[in-house]
C-alpha cells in the first residue's frame, strides 16, 4: 500500500469528480465502474465550489499492490483510521468523499476533502506543505501496512535514482544506456567492482558522459548527443558515498522490525497530538486543548463505525486529476 497527494486544487468540483466518478483519462468507461465508498458528493460539491479562495481541495489515492486484495472490512478501518489521523476531532465537519477504482487491476481509494471546515468556513488543508506532513504520511503508511502484513515501501536507491538517464538517453541506443546505466550500476556495486562516487564518474566518462558539474550531493553529466546537462542529485551521487552502504539499506527486510515500528508508532502519535492541538486552536480558537493520548497504533486497528453503503455512480467525463499507474506499486 502506497500514499500519494496531488497537487492542491484550484478550480470547481465538476473537474476533479467527473474524473472520480466517470470515464478514465483517455474517456473510455472505467470497468468495473467507480464506486463511493464513504462521503457525500453533493456536500463535497458545495463546500467545494462556495470556497471563494485560490485553492479549494486537496486529493490524492491510497493504491494497493496487485497482489495485496484488502477487504471492504479493512478498507473500512483504513479510511477511519486516516481520518483520526489527518482530521483530527473534526472527521464531520472536515467530509472526505472517498472512491474506489479497480479498473486498472489493482484497488485504489482516491479521496477528495474540501480545504474549508464547514462549521467555521476556515481555509483547511488536510496535507499542508512541509517535511512534517509528508513524515506523516509515511508513518502512516508504514503502520497501515504493518498492521495488514502488507510489505514495506523501500525505495531503491540505485534504481530510483537511475531513472534520470532515461531523460538524457538519445533515441537511437535507449536499451544499452539503461543496460550501462541504471540495472547495471547496481551489479557492478554487488560485483564490488563500483565502491564510490569516483568510480561512477570513470565508468560515466568512459562511456561517453561529459561530467559538466561536481557538487556536494549532486553530479551533473551530458551526453553528446543531448542538448543540455542532466542533474543527478541523491544517495547514489553524493560525495563520500559508500555504495555498499547504499546497498546494504536497500536490502531492507519488506517487514518493520521492533525498533522501527516503535519509533514509527511514536513519531507518528506525537504529529497527530500536535496537529490535532494546532487545529483547534485555530479553528475553534482554543486557548487550550487537552488532547487524547491514543497510541497510534490503535488508530490503524479502529473499527470505522460510520462508513456509507457502498453505491455506484453513472459514468461521466472530463478527469482533471492524475492517474496512478499500478505499474509503479510493483515495488
Amino acid at each position: 500500500m502506497i500514499i500519494s497527494t496531488f497537487k492542491t486544487g484550484k478550480g470547481k468540483s465538476k473537474g476533479p469528480l467527473n474524473y472520480l466518478l466517470g470515464n478514465d483519462k483517455d474517456n473510455n468507461p472505467r470497468n468495473p465502474a467507480p464506486i463511493i465508498v464513504k462521503g457525500d458528493k453533493r456536500l463535497t460539491e458545495v463546500l467545494i465550489d462556495s470556497n471563494h479562495r485560490q485553492y479549494k481541495y486537496t486529493s490524492g489515492a491510497i493504491a494497493f499492490r496487485d497482489n495485496e486484495k484488502p477487504t471492504s472490512q479493512q478498507l473500512e478501518k483504513i479510511i477511519s483510521a486516516f481520518e483520526k489521523t489527518f482530521t483530527p476531532g473534526l472527521e464531520e465537519r472536515v467530509p472526505i468523499l472517498w472512491v474506489k477504482h479497480e479498473d486498472k487491476g489493482n484497488i485504489e481509494l482516491h479521496f477528495i476533502c474540501p480545504m474549508q471546515d464547514s462549521k467555521t468556513g476556515k481555509q483547511f488543508n488536510i496535507c499542508p506543505p512541509g517535511n512534517q506532513f509528508k513524515q506523516m504520511f509515511k508513518d502512516f503508511q508504514s503502520l497501515a501496512n504493518d498492521a495488514n502484513d502488507w510489505e514495506q515501501v523501500r525505495p531503491n536507491l540505485f534504481k530510483s535514482q537511475m531513472t534520470k538517464f532515461e531523460v538524457i538517453a538519445p533515441e537511437e541506443k535507449p536499451l544499452q544506456l539503461k543496460k550501462l546505466l541504471s540495472s547495471d550500476l547496481e551489479k557492478r556495486v554487488e560485483n564490488g567492482s563500483l565502491k564510490n562516487r569516483n568510480d561512477f564518474i570513470e565508468l560515466i566518462k568512459k562511456i561517453g558522459f561529459e561530467i559538466t558539474r561536481v557538487g556536494k550531493d549532486y553530479l551533473s553529466i551530458k551526453h553528446p548527443k543531448a542538448n543540455k546537462a542532466t542533474r543527478l542529485k541523491g544517495p547514489a551521487f553524493s560525495e563520500g558515498v559508500f555504495y555498499s552502504d547504499l546497498l546494504n539499506q536497500s536490502d531492507k527486510s519488506a517487514k518493520l522490525t521492533d525498533t522501527e515500528r516503535n519509533d514509527v508508532k511514536k513519531r507518528l502519535a506525537r504529529a497527530m497530538k500536535n496537529r490535532q492541538r494546532s487545529l483547534l486552536e485555530y479553528l475553534d480558537n482554543a486557548p487550550k486543548v487537552v488532547m487524547d493520548k491514543k497510541p497510534a497504533q490503535e488508530v490503524i486497528k479502529l473499527d470505522a463505525s460510520n462508513i456509507s453503503n457502498v453505491r455506484s455512480e453513472p459514468p461521466q467525463a472530463t478527469p482533471d486529476l492524475p492517474e496512478i499507474s499500478s505499474q509503479r506499486l510493483k515495488i
